[in-house]
């Protein structure tokens, strides 16, 4: 366990990834399901939303959709694609792969999902921009 290192440097990093992973892992995974009546209790995560996905694959009659031949290596991409989004925004701002994400699975479910995280402001949109050039020049 990294976080009780000796060296102060290595715990603080330690520490703060821990964090940023958990901040992560709360978006997709609703952790504080603990007893049966907490999914009423708690909203839903990106698990959740994916399985809603998948139950209307299985369980349609219709004729399959063009997100119903998603695979996995398509969902893996879509987490592969918040890399980018994140290495971008962090600065500006950390939460702005959230929306990104709102978009991709609201893509997916046609809709049915309504978004939940604001877009970025014009501002933050341009810093965004100014602050990727500056780093694709140097």
């Amino acid at each position: 366990d990294y976080t009780r290192r000796d060296d102060k440097r290595v715990a603080d990093a330690a520490k703060a990834l821990s964090q940023k992973l958990t901040a992560v892992e709360e978006e997709l995974y609703q952790t504080k399901n603990r007893a049966s009546e907490d999914p009423l209790n708690f909203p839903i995560k990106l698990n959740n939303k994916l399985a809603h996905v998948l139950s209307l694959v299985e369980d349609s009659d219709n004729q399959p959709t063009d997100q119903s031949y998603m695979v996995y290596e398509d969902i893996a991409t879509i987490f592969w694609s918040l890399q980018g989004v994140i290495e971008r925004t962090a600065t500006v701002a950390p939460d702005a792969w959230k929306r990104h994400l709102d978009l991709l699975i609201q893509a997916l479910t046609q809709g049915d999902i309504p978004l939940a995280h604001a877009p970025l402001t014009t501002q933050q949109a341009e810093r965004v921009k100014r602050e990727s050039r500056r780093g694709l020049s140097s």
